[in-house]
């Protein structure tokens, strides 16, 4: 299926946004200095791209009726995301192995780090994404006709009951019950959810207007908080963190309509210069773990230089797409990084 031109900008911004966020790691050591705040300023504008990867699933796998059946539609998702993020991880295992960084691991112990991602937390990513792969057939069960008016309320219940009123008991020093969730869709099909309907919705510009207004609110309360909190306690505050934080889920949803609602000449013409890039997305997700790794290991640039946290991504992301659509040119190399 051929990417819209909106959604094939999103994921490349996107993808691209994970690695300023992966280089940014010197904004969890607070410092009042001026570096810290720019690479707060860093992490709060990047924070957008783990929901929107999300978004961009409802927008691309919530019509997979319309193309193939279930079965096929778990045969795609295994071949593009789960054979592929099980080679990947095992071999992350091997690459531990070989620096000594862990040593004579049991079977059930490799099984038990993988599963929970813990010798590569960047993939921590996927395991919300399988589970989301189950529950998409669920919900396209459901009647086209009905659809807009039941994921509508889904949204707004999920958003209620797992973003606002959770922070809201935070607020208040009260301990939330999370047996409360909603769990049709809870987790991240919450941003599935989303993407899908701004998708499919149809917004007036008054309607565009709020949702930029209320995304700008929750993005300058994230950044603002987490700085005069910080200041405050001399160290790194996680309490305007999450991403079903209100601030989170106003700013993501305020990005993507943003993109959705590009005109279509700019988004053509975006698409036209990011599309070189768009086929190696998933395959640089797979990759810039070693690549940071190496590049970290190095010890020869200065983190909290500004050129190093803002000029750095572009360029490791530029050089890693690079090597993935070099290793989609081998013919079984490229099922590891597939398009």
């Amino acid at each position: 299926m051929k990417k819209k031109p909106y959604i094939l900008n999103l994921s490349v911004i996107a993808a691209l946004a994970v690695i300023y966020l992966h280089m940014n790691r010197v904004f969890w050591t607070y410092s009042p200095e001026p570096w810290w705040i720019s690479a707060n300023l860093i992490e709060c504008l990047s924070y957008f791209a783990v929901p929107v990867f999300f978004m961009i699933s409802g927008v691309t796998l919530m019509e997979y009726r319309t193309r193939y059946g279930t079965r096929e539609f778990f045969r795609h998702r295994l071949r593009k995301t789960v054979i592929p993020f099980i080679c990947w991880s095992l071999l992350v295992v091997l690459y531990l192995l070989a620096t000594g960084e862990i040593q004579n691991p049991t079977l059930p112990e490799i099984i038990t780090n993988l599963i929970n991602t813990r010798y590569n937390d960047y993939f921590w990513f996927f395991i919300p994404l399988f589970s989301v792969y189950l529950s998409i057939p669920i919900l396209t069960a459901i009647p086209e006709e009905n659809r807009e008016s039941v994921f509508g309320y889904g949204i707004a219940a999920a958003f209620l009951i797992n973003s606002l009123l959770p922070f809201a008991a935070q607020l208040c020093s009260i301990e939330w019950n999370f047996a409360l969730t909603i769990q049709t869709v809870s987790s991240y099909m919450l941003f599935v959810l989303i993407g899908w309907w701004l998708n499919r919705h149809p917004l007036t510009r008054k309607q565009r207007i709020w949702i930029y207004i209320l995304g700008l609110a929750g993005f300058c309360v994230h950044f603002f908080g987490t700085w005069i909190f910080s200041r405050q306690l001399g160290t790194v505050d996680s309490y305007f963190k999450g991403y079903f934080t209100p601030f989170s889920v106003l700013y993501s949803a305020a990005v993507f309509t943003a993109f959705r609602y590009m005109k279509p000449a700019k988004a053509q013409w975006l698409a036209t210069r990011l599309s070189w890039f768009a086929p190696a997305t998933f395959g640089v997700y797979m990759i810039h773990w070693f690549v940071l790794r190496l590049i970290f290991g190095l010890n020869l640039f200065n983190e909290q230089s500004l050129t190093f946290r803002f000029i750095g991504p572009m360029v490791v992301f530029a050089g890693c797409c690079l090597i993935v659509r070099g290793m989609q040119k081998i013919p079984v190399v490229r099922k590891l990084v597939p398009r």
